[in-house]
C-alpha cells in the first residue's frame, strides 16, 4: 500500500510505503508521485515514511530510482526518510538515492521528520 499527499502551504510531498508492494502498485506509486509533483514548486521538501515497508516487496531498484529521479528533476530541496528501526529498509532506499545524488536525512518518526524541516 502507498499514500501520496502534498501540503501546498509548506511546499512538501509526503510518501508512505507500507507493507508489501507489487510491481503494479509500484507503477501506480510512480504515477501518483508524478501527479503530486505537478502541484509543488521549486525547492520542495519530501518526507518519505518507509518504517513499515516490507523489503521482500517487488518494488525494485529501477522503480525506486525512477521515483527518486522524478523528485530530483523537480528541484528537490530536502529529503527526510522515516525508517524507525528498519535498518534493512533504510539501506535499501539509501543505496538507490545515492546512485542519483540524493542525500536523504533519517528520522525515527513522522513527528521528528516534521521538526527537522521547521
Amino acid at each position: 500500500m502507498h499514500i501520496v499527499k502534498i501540503n501546498s502551504e509548506k511546499n512538501r510531498l509526503y510518501v508512505t510505503i507500507d507493507g508489501f508492494m507489487s510491481r503494479q502498485e509500484a507503477k501506480k506509486l510512480l504515477a501518483d508521485v508524478d501527479k503530486a509533483l505537478e502541484q509543488l514548486t521549486y525547492g520542495f521538501d519530501v518526507i518519505s515514511d518507509v518504517s513499515n515497508f516490507d523489503v521482500s516487496s517487488e518494488l525494485g531498484a529501477g522503480e525506486l530510482t525512477r521515483l527518486q529521479q522524478a523528485m530530483q528533476n523537480q528541484c528537490l530541496n530536502r529529503f527526510i526518510r522515516v525508517t524507525g528501526d528498519q535498518y534493512v529498509a533504510k539501506r535499501f532506499f539509501e543505496n538507490a538515492a545515492i546512485d542519483i545524488g540524493i542525500i536523504a536525512e533519517s528520522a525515527n518518526s513522522l513527528v521528528e521528520a516534521e521538526q527537522m524541516l521547521e
